[in-house]
């Protein structure tokens, strides 16, 4: 469905860049797509997701640029990663075709890294900033990965003390 819709678009506007946006489970279905499908979209933003404890067996023909934003306080899509067999009901599902767990953010983003042709390893860039609306505050550091260019970039956000509906848990 995803591979018609893009090209139903693509045949009626001059679009040449696509880009896929997914957030919790949106964000686990994104990167599955981009994973099966490189050729569809030219880059990947999500949040509070990660990859499947599986994805690393699914070869990527093409590098993907992509943007991982996860806060370090999220309790529904853990920041750590689930391990495989677990999975709360709320997440039953998650983590891909065939997974069972899911991978922690860094991992997920030194994974996308490693598949775009980089080192893996990731590094602080710039000063945090504020991607949190509340309270406003420099909460959202990024890390990129080392030796990367813009079209192999995989970054990664992580919120400080932000939670799965990107806000601050509380105190």
């Amino acid at each position: 469905y995803i591979q018609f819709l893009v090209a139903e678009v693509r045949a009626a506007w001059p679009v040449s860049r696509a880009i896929i946006v997914g957030y919790s489970n949106g964000g686990f279905l994104a990167r599955q797509i981009v994973l099966q499908y490189p050729s569809l979209f030219s880059s990947l933003f999500t949040l509070a997701a990660c990859s499947g404890e599986n994805d690393t067996g699914l070869a990527q023909a093409l590098s993907i640029p992509s943007v991982n934003w996860h806060g370090d306080a999220d309790d529904t899509v853990l920041y750590a990663g689930s391990p495989e067999g677990f999975l709360p009901g709320v997440l039953n599902g998650h983590g891909g075709v065939g997974s069972v767990g899911y991978l922690s953010a860094a991992e997920t983003a030194a994974r996308a890294s490693r598949r775009n042709g980089n080192a893996g390893t990731l590094v602080t860039e710039g000063a945090p900033f504020n991607f949190v609306t509340t309270p406003l505050g420099s909460e959202t550091q990024r890390w990129v990965s080392t030796g990367s260019t813009s079209a192999t970039a995989a970054a990664f956000w992580i919120g400080a003390a932000a939670t799965h509906t990107a806000t601050h848990a509380d105190p």
